[in-house]
């Protein structure tokens, strides 16, 4: 696999599995409209007495970032130095908002 696949796919999963555990596990309020709607559809899920709330969005995250990274690979190849690039911003869409979560949850005492 392309290294930039990989830190991509992290960086989404790291920022999915962290705001699912702020969540689920520390009573957080997501605030963003569309995952806070995702988590929301979850709730009312039969699952979510099990689950949680957060694992749909985890999914909807590894979805997501999942079909960018296909759609990159072949620009990748045929551009590698703005495929890297666009790799570089995928992943840091998913970074930013994990490092916030884990930032938050460091200086709230949740962790």
């Amino acid at each position: 696999a392309h290294h930039g696949t990989v830190v991509a796919l992290f960086a989404h999963a790291l920022d999915g599995v962290s705001t699912a555990i702020g969540v689920d596990v520390l009573g957080t309020d997501e605030r963003t409209p569309i995952p806070r709607m995702i988590m929301e559809f979850a709730g009312a899920l039969p699952t979510a007495p099990y689950l949680g709330r957060g694992w749909l969005f985890v999914l909807a995250k590894l979805g997501v970032a999942g079909g960018i990274v296909v759609l990159l690979a072949d620009y990748v190849e045929e551009d590698p130095t703005e495929g890297n690039l666009l790799f570089a911003f995928v992943a840091a869409v998913g970074l930013g908002p994990a490092a916030n979560n884990l930032t938050l949850f460091l200086l709230s005492g949740g962790v």
